[in-house]
């Protein structure tokens, strides 16, 4: 399975939909993908860093876990803002994809180097100011 970039961009932005810090899986659903695509993205951004899955499994007071699971939902972390904050905007994210494949690949932290040079030409542009 390739990694998608912009699948990955959809599930920060739909924290940004909602008022809690976590989400289930089922809020976490996007129009055109399938769970089967979007679980193993999860997955892998939970490993990376832009996002954080936390499953419990209570422990007896005998050492034993417990059979029971409680999902306590997907959030985002600081890195997962990090990159939704230099990627937001369509325009920015669309040229840092094209940038991205213009090299030959990318990474999360590549499209976050992008995503904030990008932005910081559009704020330079906007207002004037040389930052």
């Amino acid at each position: 399975m390739k990694r998608d970039m912009d699948l990955i961009r959809g599930l920060l932005l739909r924290f940004e939909d909602h008022d809690r810090a976590r989400l289930s899986r089922k809020e976490l659903q996007l129009e055109g993908y399938s769970q089967e695509q979007i679980d193993p993205h999860i997955e892998r951004q939970n490993e990376a860093g832009p996002a954080n899955h936390q499953v419990v499994r209570p422990q007896y007071s005998s050492g034993h876990q417990s059979m029971i699971r409680f999902d306590l939902g997907i959030r985002t972390t600081k890195a997962g803002y990090g990159f939704l904050e230099s990627v937001r905007d369509p325009d920015i994210w669309r040229k840092a994809k094209d940038g991205a494949l213009k090299a030959g690949g990318w990474t999360v932290e590549l499209l976050i180097g992008l995503g904030k040079g990008l932005l910081k030409k559009q704020i330079e542009e906007r207002t004037g100011v040389k930052l």
